[in-house]
């Protein structure tokens, strides 16, 4: 069974998980618990390009912003998974860059290294880096968890801390992943990942979903345009429209996407203008009626829809 194996990759090229970019130049740095670096098994046939191509095909990527006081962007951590690893990059944004890097991934938050009253305690997070541009982490799955497999769909939890400095003001901030508050003494967050389920010949992909456009951090559906909006993933990509018609909003995806989950409405929310107070709705059930899928809604000039999305294909 293959070890952890860490990979930190400072790049001259930025990497894209989308793309098979050529490396010009790979440097391997160890962590303070690695003493001896192990090779990659490399499946026959496939030529190590990148971190990524090196082990087998990964799916599709979700991106999680860094964020200071759970608010602040600073940076960018991507997360895919092959059948049988992980592979998380994390890099800094056009203002900051990470100067130090801590990371901790399980499948139990109970093994989540804590101080008495509960606080994470980062220096004792199994991965820890510094002084790169950009950190790339390459994790089987057998050190994820005891008897973790990535088929059986089981979540991951993920605490990213970065240290990071204002590239023009020298101003330095901590940050963490964004996603649910660990806890309610501080703006500690971590990062829920659910892995896709490899099949042969493809498979589909959770991701989660937007509607309409983006003010301050925030997707809005803007109920006083008449015409249809735009369904972004968080891979950025434009999946689908919405609109609204009568009390209900509809929903309509290109091929691939589709909704997902037994929950496929993860929040919605009212308003009466971007940045204005949000009105929790209660979650409803997706109604199909002639191809067309929508849910009922009470009037609000705005709203705030996430869903829970797939991307399926047939193609590895």
């Amino acid at each position: 069974m293959m070890k952890t194996i860490l990979l930190i990759i400072t790049f001259v090229v930025s990497l894209s998980f989308l793309t098979g970019c050529n490396l010009d130049h790979l440097v391997i740095q160890q962590t303070d618990e690695l003493t001896a670096l192990r090779s990659i098994s490399e499946p026959s046939g496939v030529e190590l390009k990148s971190a990524i191509a090196g082990v087998a095909s990964f799916s599709e990527t979700i991106s999680i912003q860094l964020l200071h006081k759970n608010e602040f962007p600073i940076g960018t951590m991507t997360l895919a998974n092959s059948g049988s690893q992980l592979v998380i990059e994390i890099s800094g944004n056009d203002q900051y860059v990470i100067e130090k890097l801590q990371l901790w991934v399980g499948n139990k938050m109970s093994e989540i290294p804590v101080n008495k009253i509960g606080q994470p305690q980062p220096g004792k997070f199994p991965y820890k880096s510094s002084g790169l541009t950009e950190y790339t982490y390459l994790i089987d799955q057998t050190e994820l968890g005891e008897n973790y497999d990535f088929r059986k769909g089981e979540p991951l939890f993920i605490l990213a801390h970065a240290e990071a400095v204002n590239i023009q003001s020298g101003e330095k901030k901590s940050a963490w992943s964004a996603g649910e508050p660990l806890n309610s003494r501080n703006d500690v967050t971590y990062t829920e990942y659910y892995p896709s389920i490899p099949t042969g010949g493809g498979g589909c992909f959770p991701h989660l979903a937007f509607c309409g456009q983006e003010v301050s951090g925030e997707f809005y559906f803007d109920n006083t345009q008449e015409e249809s909006q735009d369904i972004i993933a968080d891979n950025e990509e434009i999946i689908g429209t919405v609109w609204y018609n009568s009390d209900q909003i509809f929903f309509s995806f290109s091929q691939d996407w589709s909704l997902y989950g037994e929950s496929p409405v993860e929040s919605i929310y009212g308003c009466n203008s971007p940045g204005g107070t949000l009105t929790e709705l209660p979650l409803t059930t997706v109604h199909q009626v002639n191809g067309n899928l929508y849910i009922d809604v009470p009037y609000f000039l705005y709203y705030v829809i996430n869903l829970n999305v797939q991307y399926c294909t047939t193609t590895n």
